[in-house]
């Protein structure tokens, strides 16, 4: 497309899923594009609403849920994420106090890949992968 008003408007959603048109897939584009042309829906009160909706289904099957919780560890135990720990202090890379809060199956970070990764031990970081 040679005209730049036309991509820019082709282009304006992008930001929607983090990348630049020469690295998104027009597939993702054409819906998010096709969900705007039919009214472009959210939720009443923010999209934390979805968020809230879950909480009972989550805790009815003996989850739980915590919301800005200071989580300052990750706990990786036998290759699985097994706990985190909520408070506490580290001292020469070993952290103690807190609470550690365990989980039945694992669990789920909504912090984003790199603080993610810098909430798990050094002993377990470079196991992923990322540190090259």
């Amino acid at each position: 497309i040679k005209d730049p008003k036309l991509r820019a408007i082709l282009c304006g959603t992008f930001g929607n899923y983090g990348l630049t048109p020469e690295k998104g897939s027009f597939v993702i584009q054409a819906g998010i594009v096709a969900h705007y042309m039919d009214g472009g829906y959210y939720p009443v009160g923010g999209s934390q609403e979805i968020s809230k909706a879950l909480i009972p289904t989550i805790e009815a099957a003996g989850g739980a849920v915590f919301v800005k919780a200071d989580v300052t560890e990750i706990i990786v135990s036998g290759n699985k994420t097994r706990s985190v720990r909520v408070g506490g202090e580290c001292k020469d890379g070993v952290w103690s106090g807190g609470v550690v809060v365990a989980a039945k199956e694992g669990v789920i970070s909504a912090a984003g890949a790199a603080p993610t990764h810098q909430l798990l031990a050094p002993t377990v970081r470079p196991k992923l992968g990322w540190d090259q």
